[in-house]
């Protein structure tokens, strides 16, 4: 599975974005959109499990539903939104980075998911640019 998505995340970044205003790099394997024209969207949060397997650890969080698509099933990697699990100062604080009023996560960046055993952002994470 994974070197299956990772040869489509090769695929994506040679053919280009589907956006011709936008250009794809690629970090990790993963492609990466450094500019993108910003379409309406129906945004909601709605409760979601982490689905396990042997040795990992449950989870229940707060998904970002886009278009009536949960971002966890869309982005097919062992990440889980920064939201509704952890303790309620770390949720709080996640939520001001991203809303901009906080600090980002790193090298300008928000973390909009984390690892779900421990939200190291070194065990994995996605993470974007939010301007205002």
């Amino acid at each position: 599975m994974t070197g299956e998505r990772n040869a489509r995340a090769g695929v994506a970044a040679r053919e280009g974005p589907k956006n011709p205003g936008s250009r794809v790099t690629r970090s990790c394997g993963l492609p990466r959109v450094s500019r993108c024209t910003v379409l309406p969207v129906r945004f909601e949060l709605e409760w979601r499990d982490r689905e396990v397997g042997k040795g990992q650890t449950s989870c229940r969080f707060l998904d970002y539903v886009i278009d009536g698509v949960g971002f966890y099933e869309r982005h097919e990697h062992d990440v889980v939104s920064c939201l509704g699990w952890l303790q309620s100062e770390h949720d709080e604080s996640a939520a001001q980075r991203l809303l901009c009023n906080d600090a980002p996560d790193l090298d300008g960046r928000v973390a909009v998911c984390v690892c779900p055993e421990d939200a190291d952002l070194l065990c994995g994470a996605i993470t974007v640019t939010i301007e205002r």
